[in-house]
């Protein structure tokens, strides 16, 4: 679990494994806090919400999905040819989030949405602390590489994606294999399974079946 992760500091039996399983299977399932799991449910009514505007609404908050003018890779939403979509944030300097003004389309949105991403952040510096450890770092030498939002001024924000996508139940394979171009990447595991992982010695497999 989390809370167990958390009480190693990067550094017991659980860390240990956890860094075999990445190493071994690319994966691995971390269990969130009882508060934890409700702040990761409570984002899907506030995607839902947004998912379930009118495409002109959608494209008036969000703006359509673009290029994240000085920054890494994309930003907004976005459809896909088989009408799948996907919505990119970013943490803005300060608090809230990019695109902004999405609290106007869907009340409530930034607070489920930040609530949410607290979650994964505190799940990313453990895991990114046992890796360190790992390889015989000190626990906190890559914590920076998580860009949670907490070093930014100005006009600044994040390079960390969060992205909420919405699949259609008939679109059998929403994307083809690829790898993340993400330092690390983190997935609530939905009620629906669907991601897909490559293991050496299993070839594909759903870690949400687990």
């Amino acid at each position: 679990s989390l809370q167990e992760l958390l009480s190693e500091g990067g550094r017991g039996p659980l860390s240990a494994r956890l860094c075999e399983e990445l190493r071994s299977n690319h994966f691995a399932i971390v269990k969130p806090s009882a508060a934890g799991t409700e702040a990761l449910h409570g984002v899907w009514p506030a995607a839902r919400g947004f998912f379930d505007l009118p495409a002109a609404h959608k494209e008036a908050a969000a703006g359509r999905m673009r290029k994240a003018e000085g920054n890494v890779g994309i930003i907004g939403w976005g459809t896909m040819p088989d009408d799948n979509e996907f919505l990119e944030l970013r943490v803005a300097a300060g608090g809230g989030i990019v695109p902004a003004g999405l609290d106007e389309s869907v009340p409530g949105f930034t607070a489920a949405t930040d609530a949410a991403r607290r979650e994964l952040f505190a799940l990313g510096r453990t895991v990114i602390a046992a890796v360190a450890t790992s390889v015989g770092m000190q626990a906190d030498a890559l914590v920076q590489l998580l860009d949670d939002g907490s070093r930014l001024s100005g006009g600044q924000w994040s390079s960390t994606q969060h992205r909420l996508c919405l699949y259609h139940a008939d679109s059998s394979v929403p994307f083809e294999a690829h790898t993340d171009t993400t330092f690390l990447t983190l997935i609530p595991c939905a009620s629906i399974a669907g991601l897909e992982v490559w293991m050496q010695a299993g070839g594909w497999v759903r870690p949400e079946e687990h």
